[in-house]
């Protein structure tokens, strides 16, 4: 009876301390997710980087083109330019390995599609470690890090962040690949020294300007400064972050150094001309350069992320890793740079034109790329906060929402929102457990701003959106429960559910930006990486012998791996066919045919890619001017006889900055209404034989080409040769097709 009794009497605390352990497994409570591998560097940060590598450039391999293989053509020698040609000048002067590691995979073989393609798949992989190591070493949930980038793709987190300089993450659109590489490098480069990685990612510092000069200088002087810090008084440390510093160096240097020899014979331009054609573009001209206004998304981002930062650190920074200690400094340090750069966008006339020239309201775009993964890092950390837990799955649910609430049919907030709710209730939590008591009396004020902000934010949304309104006010009072509450409110049950939660948002924000198969595969790929850390002697767990353990952890992982790959290669295959250049465009193809400069309508973008030609200006991409003004003066002559306009003359009424470039009608009626003659004379002297325009121009010309969009059109011999015959416009008609367009 005795032993009945006992029995009976113990079942209750078994099951309870089951429901924990699981509670604890969805949670990631285990050694992938918080133990600490030799050096202080956490065991699960290794798995997160690939994990994330995968998915990001499985992500990333996009059917599109990508401006840096423009460049590489002529470094390659693919496309040749004379010596005065602006598009040249931009193509030499331009600095970057993005340009001339590519140049060196287009001699060795590689076609411009499958180069474009292996640098998005870069640029994903860039941009989501990034993301998942900066939420990992803060918070150690594999789980939620690498949801952050899944989720952030279909709910569009970081495109409605508004800034002079646009956020990606991947590189959807051509020209945004240099921006991309940039923030993802400087951020990646920080995250991988808070996850124990100093060598590298401080290899990555020295390399960074090699890749984006001005996004690699600010990761340079900006997260060294803190690193050498932190090892001022390890001498081993500290003498391999110097070997490691020395090597990136090193690259920067060699690079730098095939610059010059490329650029040797571009003859300098005179500062006063300088000056006079780069104030004229960015006051005329250029969206990127323009003060950034103060309510603007990115503002609200900075100052998030330097209040979460600095309490963070005053509060509870003698707790944290010092790994993690180092990112949360190096954020600060950022956050007040880039907040101080953007208030000095509304003084430019003050600025030397070198800092204009550098965009200085772009600085703040890393920032804003790390506040969500601080955020979603800090409230999945305390796991044994239930609150932090529910509104953790609040922020991942709205993302998740936002990402198909064309499917669904609901109407939800920008991310932003929440993102910035999840930051205010970081702060309003501060000052608990906090053993610093100067700090404890400012963080109490602290909370009752955050509780106003929250409330604030609450009543914003009621009349746009009274269910978003509705989820704020019922979370706010959590944020101010007494600690006794909270202590009834900690149940293993609730931990259970929300977990269970962001498991199924993870699940099911994987198939819709992945796919399910890719998901499941990865899913596979992370059960292996948990099955294979789990200890022998885990509490409670029934484990095999570890031989059986270790069979069934490798094969799952290759049968994760061999999905993933065979995946990968279908996509990236599916891409670089679905690229349209002059391989698949019968426009394009006829345009490849031909020989001279080939002279481009406006707006029309990537056209040198395209074709395979040289182009004589691109007018989409007038912004190369602040980069290379050595292109000013030709630049302006050929804008004002072909195009009929002038950089330096004000902007007439109506004028529209079209991303530092041309209005989409620019030319328009100048071009239709030249006569062949006067197409004749200008041939003549710009030496271009072809004209490309949209499809709805209408030119004195002869036309050899069209689709739906482009139409191609010759100009006439000088010496009185015949236009093309009726019979070889209907054969070169015949294999046009009006639905292969973009």
């Amino acid at each position: 009876m005795s032993a009945d009794l006992a029995t009976d009497r113990a079942s209750p605390v078994r099951a309870a301390g089951a429901a924990q352990r699981v509670a604890d497994a969805l949670s990631l409570r285990l050694p992938l997710s918080l133990g600490q591998a030799d050096g202080g560097r956490p065991a699960g940060a290794l798995w997160v980087a690939l994990i994330a590598g995968v998915i990001g450039a499985f992500m990333g391999t996009l059917p599109r083109l990508q401006s840096a293989v423009e460049s590489a053509q002529v470094l390659a020698g693919i496309v040749e330019y004379p010596p005065d040609n602006p598009f040249y000048l931009y193509h030499i002067k331009s600095w970057t390995l993005l340009h001339q590691v590519p140049a060196l995979l287009l001699q060795l073989g590689f076609s411009e599609r499958v180069v474009s393609v292996l640098l998005g798949a870069l640029f994903g992989m860039i941009s989501f470690q990034a993301l998942a190591l900066t939420c990992y070493a803060v918070g150690r949930n594999a789980i939620v890090a690498l949801a952050l980038p899944i989720l952030a793709i279909p709910s569009r987190l970081y495109e409605e962040v508004s800034n002079v300089y646009p956020i990606f993450l991947l590189t959807e659109k051509p020209w945004n690949c240099y921006g991309i590489c940039g923030t993802g490098l400087a951020l990646l480069a920080w995250s991988l020294c808070a996850c124990g990685w100093r060598k590298f990612g401080v290899f990555l510092m020295g390399l960074a300007p090699a890749v984006h000069p001005t996004m690699g200088a600010w990761c340079l002087v900006l997260g060294l400064p803190a690193m050498l810090w932190q090892c001022r008084k390890d001498k081993p440390a500290r003498r391999g972050v110097l070997l490691a510093l020395t090597a990136g160096c090193l690259v920067t240097l060699v690079s730098y150094g095939v610059h010059v020899y490329h650029a040797r014979n571009v003859p300098p331009i005179d500062p006063a001309l300088r000056d006079q054609y780069v104030t004229a573009f960015i006051e005329g001209w250029d969206t990127h350069r323009q003060p950034v206004p103060l309510h603007e998304t990115v503002v609200i981002y900075g100052a998030a992320c330097l209040a979460l930062c600095g309490l963070a650190l005053w509060a509870h920074g003698w707790k944290l890793e010092p790994t993690s200690r180092y990112l949360l400094q190096t954020l600060l340090l950022s956050s007040a740079a880039s907040l101080f750069l953007v208030f000095a966008t509304h003084f430019q006339n003050l600025l030397p034109t070198i800092v204009v020239m550098a965009m200085p309201g772009r600085f703040i775009n890393v920032v804003c790329l790390a506040l969500p993964a601080l955020v979603l890092g800090m409230l999945a950390r305390n796991r044994s906060d239930v609150r932090h837990q529910i509104v953790l799955v609040m922020v991942a649910a709205y993302a998740l929402l936002r990402g198909t609430r064309f499917d669904l049919g609901i109407e939800v907030p920008p991310v932003w929102h929440p993102v910035i709710f999840g930051a205010l209730f970081v702060v309003s939590d501060l000052w608990r457990d906090t053993e610093v008591p100067s700090a404890r009396s400012f963080l109490r004020f602290a909370r009752f701003v955050a509780v106003a902000g929250m409330l604030f934010l609450a009543a914003w949304e009621l009349r746009r959106h009274p269910i978003t309104a509705s989820v704020f006010l019922a979370l706010t009072p959590m944020a101010v429960l007494p600690t006794p509450w909270l202590n009834r409110l900690d149940r293993g049950s609730l931990r259970l559910l929300a977990a269970a939660a962001m498991l199924a948002v993870c699940a099911i924000g994987g198939g819709v930006a992945m796919g399910w198969p890719a998901t499941l595969a990865l899913a596979g790929l992370h059960l292996a990486a948990l099955a294979g850390t789990i200890p022998q002697g885990w509490p409670g767990a029934k484990l095999p012998a570890p031989r059986v353990r270790w069979a069934f952890t490798c094969t799952l992982a290759v049968a994760s791996v061999a999905t993933i790959a065979a995946t990968s290669v279908d996509r990236a295959q599916t891409a670089v066919a679905k690229i349209i250049d002059w391989h698949t465009h019968s426009v394009y193809r006829q345009a490849h045919r031909g020989s001279g400069y080939l002279l481009t309508g406006s707006v029309l973008r990537a056209v040198q890619l395209k074709t395979g030609r040289p182009v004589l200006l691109e007018g989409a991409a007038l912004n190369q001017l602040p980069y290379v003004p050595e292109s000013g003066p030709r630049m302006n002559n050929i804008l004002q006889r072909i195009y009929g306009e002038d950089i330096l003359a004000p902007r007439p009424p109506g004028w529209q900055m079209e991303r530092g470039g041309l209005m989409e009608e620019s030319g328009k009626e100048l071009w239709e209404q030249r006569s062949a003659e006067e197409w004749q004379a200008l041939s003549a002297e710009f030496h271009f034989t072809e004209v490309l325009t949209f499809s709805d121009w209408k030119l004195n010309l002869s036309v050899i080409a069209r689709s739906k969009y482009v139409m191609l059109y010759a100009i006439p011999a000088r010496d009185g040769s015949p236009p093309p015959s009726a019979a070889q416009v209907a054969d070169r008609r015949a294999e046009m097709n009006d639905n292969d367009d973009e």
